[in-house]
């Protein structure tokens, strides 16, 4: 070999064996993407030296059922995790007591009737029962220094001599659970319920402790609940509550001003706005909120957090918030006092040395004398969600598989923008296959949110109903398109699709596909398509309508028939107003054509379907009848597995590894295998 050669050998022999020991790590698989586990919240004790973050344990389902524990640790902020553990089991709802030195939460544990307010001290020592209430706290805020206690509750129903006999019947419409508001001081022990019609919802107690702001909608129906909420006063001094702000539509978190004069909270700018999108401030004594955030914001506020900071010319008021825009999600402040959303100087919006995008999930903020100390839960392509404290990473959740030198093979991930045919633009997420060779047309899936009020950030893909790395790994390219009618764009985006069903939000999902075709990545033959709720709409419509599309479809909790959705789900009148915007009478034509079961003659596209017994938002029958008209069909492969225990999505661990297991079979004997039926029974790996 001459000399002139040799460092191009030595250079390729380091490549080949770098690609060697790349591959054979080994890849994401089903088990491991049920189980991965993820941080879901993490709060900054009041001083700022601490971060308590809670991580959803994800349980085994070849060991045990049931849906996933939680685990709740402490760290210094300085520090990398594990940190001290605390607790686990069932505990819920918890924040850091005002002193700093406990953790408050709920529980219910050895004699509780009800779900109890506990108090847990960070220097050793077991938990304290606070406070029992006579029916479980659903929402609480603590006041002052902690002797002050606002909550929601149930009210307990009569005891019914004759229901042990069988006479349970009851009025359909009549079964919502009556909802309280109590106050308790709780250095004497005095509860009181305070009267009002209605059911309350979060209460938030101001800082002078004189006064507790709330959402309070007609009834504790869960379609109440997302479009009648409306911001309400409690006046403890008084006792009597009654409306602040007559404000529209879907609602979010609600902080209140350090002086106790204001709030500041996330709301939809009218009734059709489809999410609660941006940022209003309502003062005491007026009865109209004005709109803090920009109003052709191009994105979703979120998560406000209000810091009060002293200054040689006084005090300095902040509100932090979350900004959701196109793929990515940004911390953000603004003035009370009106002017444009800013980036703080001490953050930073990476995620270590892979520099993948941070997609933020959640903030807190602690104003200390060195400045804003940020704490937050962010994910990124590479992991779930995790601890992140200015910015850097702290928390590594998963050691045995994504946080290790030997961890999983992951494909690339990118941010897709691009043309739908009436011009205007679309983006998306694209997870290359793991072993990408170029010039090679691969199989795709096409992941579809839900909602259609939501969207994919730039974050991790990857669940039980999610494939992701598990499909990457396998061979596919996935591919996840933010629709018109989705989230992050503003609000005009996201109406975009209203009244239009499965029009042009659907035809946006094809005119992706034709773009990686062009692209000459995606094999136009071998394209499958799954998704949940709305997202299951469009895998049941890409069945059907646009079956000449797709090779392959697995249909999640999805929608086949609108007219008999709107009169069954749940949720009517969020169906009518921020997506229908009309009834179906006198509009039968319109609801039929938007439905997949009324173009079952056209489809040819082999089908699974999943739906959960329970569902009360799309009723099982949704998925039994359009099983049963291909049935009667009879010349398309279809499928459906009900889950007895499950509702609008799965919770418990075995159910979750059945349908990841169903899914990812269905995909590759149809758009990789011999398109013959899979066998009936589903192998587990118990031994």
């Amino acid at each position: 070999m001459t000399k002139s050669l040799l460092p191009f050998a030595l250079g390729l022999a380091i490549l080949c064996s770098t690609l060697s020991e790349a591959r054979a790590q080994p890849a994401l698989d089903e088990h491991e993407a049920c189980t991965l586990r993820s941080v879901v919240a993490a709060r900054l004790s009041p001083d700022g030296r601490l971060v308590a973050y809670e991580t959803s344990l994800a349980r085994d389902p070849r060991r045990e059922d049931g849906p996933a524990g939680h685990e709740l640790r402490i760290l210094g902020v300085d520090e990398d995790g594990p940190g001290r553990f605390y607790l686990d089991g069932s505990f819920s709802s918890w924040r850091w007591h005002p002193d700093g030195r406990s953790i408050l939460f709920l529980d219910r544990r050895g004699d509780d009737v009800a779900t109890s307010l506990y108090r847990l001290p960070i220097d050793g020592g077991e938990a304290r029962r606070l406070f029992a209430p006579v029916a479980s706290i659903r929402h609480w805020d603590l006041g002052g220094d902690g002797d002050l206690l606002v909550y929601t509750c149930a009210v307990p129903a009569p005891p019914e001599a004759e229901r042990g006999r069988g006479f349970d019947q009851y009025l359909f419409g009549t079964r919502e659970t009556e909802v309280a508001l109590h106050v308790v001081r709780l250095g004497t022990g005095l509860d009181q319920r305070i009267e009002l019609d209605g059911a309350p919802w979060s209460p938030v107690v101001a800082p002078d402790r004189r006064k507790v702001a709330f959402w309070r909608s007609p009834s504790s129906s869960t379609d109440d609940g997302y479009m009648k909420k409306r911001l309400w006063l409690l006046d403890l001094e008084t006792g009597r509550a009654g409306p602040w702000v007559d404000n529209p539509g879907k609602v979010g978190d609600l902080v209140w001003s350090p002086d106790s004069d204001r709030v500041a909270y996330v709301s939809a700018v009218d009734a059709h706005d489809p999410k609660e999108s941006s940022l209003m401030l309502a003062k005491l004594g007026e009865a109209r909120a004005r709109q803090l955030s920009p109003a052709d914001l191009e994105g979703h506020v979120a998560a406000p957090v209000w810091t009060r900071a002293e200054s040689p010319d006084g005090p300095v008021d902040r509100i932090y918030v979350l900004v959701e825009r196109g793929l990515i999600s940004e911390v953000m402040f603004l003035a009370p006092d009106g002017g444009e959303l800013q980036h703080p100087a001490r953050i930073v919006a990476v995620a270590g040395a892979d520099r993948d995008p941070v997609i933020w999930r959640s903030l807190d903020v602690a104003v200390t004398a060195k400045g804003p100390i940020f704490a937050a839960t962010a994910d990124s392509a590479r992991h779930p969600g995790e601890v992140f404290v200015q910015g850097r990473r702290r928390s590594f959740s998963n050691p045995r598989t994504l946080d290790s030198g030997a961890g999983r093979r992951l494909g690339e991930q990118e941010g897709v923008r691009y043309r739908a045919r009436d011009g205007l633009e679309i983006e998306g997420v694209l997870i290359w296959p793991t072993d990408y060779e170029e010039g090679k047309l691969y199989p795709l899936i096409c992941v579809i949110h839900g909602g259609p009020e939501a969207h994919y950030a730039d974050g991790w893909l990857t669940s039980y109903s999610m494939p992701g790395q598990v499909a990457a790994a396998r061979g596919y390219f996935v591919f996840h398109p933010n629709y018109r009618s989705s989230t992050g764009r503003g609000v005009a985006f996201s109406k975009a699709g209203q009244g239009r069903a499965a029009r042009e939000e659907f035809d946006d999902i094809v005119d992706g596909i034709d773009h990686l075709v062009d692209r000459h990545l995606v094999d136009r033959d071998k394209v499958g398509i799954t998704g949940g709720s709305y997202g299951g709409y469009a895998s049941a419509w890409a069945a059907t309508y646009y079956s000449d599309r797709f090779a392959a479809s697995v249909m999640f909790v999805g929608i086949s028939e609108q007219i008999s959705k709107v009169f069954t789900t749940d949720i009517p009148e969020e169906s009518y107003l921020v997506h229908w915007r009309k009834r179906p009478f006198g509009n039968w034509q319109s609801f039929l054509e938007a439905s997949p079961i009324y173009w079952v003659e056209r489809a040819h596209t082999p089908l699974l379907i999943l739906h959960g017994e329970k569902d009360p938002r799309v009723p099982v029958a949704q998925s039994i009848a359009l099983h049963r008209a291909l049935k009667m069909k009879g010349d398309v492969p279809v499928r459906l597995v009900l889950y007895p225990r499950e509702q609008h999505g799965n919770r418990n661990a075995a159910a979750r590894f059945d349908y990841a297991l169903r899914m990812m079979r269905w995909f590759d004997t149809y758009l990789r295998g011999p398109g013959v039926m899979p066998a009936e029974k589903v192998d587990y790996g118990i031994k």
